[in-house]
């Protein structure tokens, strides 16, 4: 029962740290797609859909604090992300 568990544990444990190694990628804000915007943290659909939408008005962003100004994205989040964004 003993051995069973730590088998349990181990491959939860990797497949914990395999699946949020896979999420380090760089996400480029001009290039990203929904679902890689999907990826970050703090960002579901509505906000993902959202940063598409900018887009899609503005042509593309100039800044990544441009995100600021879209509604439900604020300082801390794009800080929260800032490692994993680019444009």
């Amino acid at each position: 029962m003993k051995k069973f568990l730590a088998i349990c544990l181990f491959l939860c444990s990797t497949c914990c740290f395999a699946k949020k190694s896979e999420h380090q990628e760089i996400i480029h804000l001009n290039q990203a797609t929904l679902e890689e915007l999907l990826t970050l943290d703090g960002i579901g659909q509505k906000k993902a859909e959202s940063i598409l939408q900018y887009r899609k008005e503005h042509q593309h962003f100039d800044q990544i604090e441009e995100l600021e100004k879209i509604q439900g994205i604020g300082p801390k989040l794009i800080q929260k992300n800032l490692l994993r964004l680019a444009l």
